[in-house]
């Protein structure tokens, strides 16, 4: 007796492959995404050669930055702005990338760019206040060494405060953005072969493709302190561990008051959560 397997099909497939690209988390979404690892990504309609719209369905593999092999990702449609995306959420790693799968013809896409799928929350504020010619200013040092290296990746801060009285309200200020330097790791970009329909090759047929340029590529920016401004040092990045932040009497502070702070920092696409 022989054993058979089902029917498969895997052929070359006339139409072009997209690549998963990060979507930014709506604010709205913001509270049970600061606490879980997941992303919400979008892909343009795949295209047939007589520029119709394909009908081919995709699944989702993701793996961790520096794994060999992917897994499927848990996903599920969402709509932000309007627009229908896809939320992948439950993953187990903290950077990683993702590619289409086509189930029906066997043909998996190109590798996104990496993604944090997780922002660690920062400690609590150690506030330093002072008094002077300028009025009140509170001076935070926060820590930027989370166990899982996220920290070495977010671009952007936001502080609250309120007063230390029952019942206060948060004040929270503009979200504010870190000046960086590029991280040259991650300009590093894997050669791959393609087939001309940006499937990667298979060895089914079709016209192969050296793609060498992944799309835009946003880099890691790891956090700086200064760039050097006398002549042994003009332009030099001094890089740092920790985030310190200044907030005056410009920003709500009014002397005689007692003020508690917090603070959550992100990337380009989504925020931590707020510190404790």
């Amino acid at each position: 007796e022989v054993f058979r397997s089902g029917t498969c099909r895997v052929a070359v497939h006339e139409a072009q492959m997209p690549i998963p690209v990060q979507v930014t988390v709506p604010e709205s979404y913001a509270p049970r995404f600061a606490h879980s690892r997941a992303v919400i990504v979008r892909w343009p309609l795949a295209r047939t050669p007589d520029g119709g719209v394909s009908h081919e369905e995709f699944e989702v593999q993701g793996k961790a930055e520096d794994a060999m092999e992917w897994v499927n990702c848990i996903s599920q449609g969402t709509y932000v702005n309007g627009v229908h995306c896809v939320l992948l959420k439950d993953l187990p790693f903290y950077r990683g990338r993702f590619r289409l799968w086509s189930p029906s013809t066997g043909r998996v896409g190109v590798p996104s760019n990496v993604m944090v799928t997780l922002i660690e929350p920062p400690p609590t504020p150690s506030p330093n206040i002072q008094c002077g010619s300028t009025g009140v200013r509170a001076h935070l040092n926060i820590p930027l060494n989370a166990p899982h290296g996220t920290h070495d990746f977010v671009c952007r801060y936001q502080v609250a405060y309120k007063t230390a009285q029952l019942d206060s309200k948060w004040h929270y200020l503009p979200a504010q953005l870190f000046w960086h330097a590029h991280n040259s790791k991650q300009r590093e970009k894997p050669m791959v072969e393609t087939d001309e329909w940006g499937a990667l090759e298979s060895g089914l047929g079709g016209t192969t493709t050296d793609l060498t340029d992944m799309g835009t590529t946003i880099p890691a920016m790891p956090l700086v302190d200064a760039v050097g401004t006398c002549a042994s040092e003009l332009g030099k990045v001094f890089r740092r561990g920790a985030l310190s932040v200044e907030v005056g009497e410009e920003d709500g502070l009014a002397v005689g008051n007692a003020y508690c702070f917090a603070i959550r920092i992100g990337d380009l696409y989504r925020f931590s959560q707020w510190s404790p």
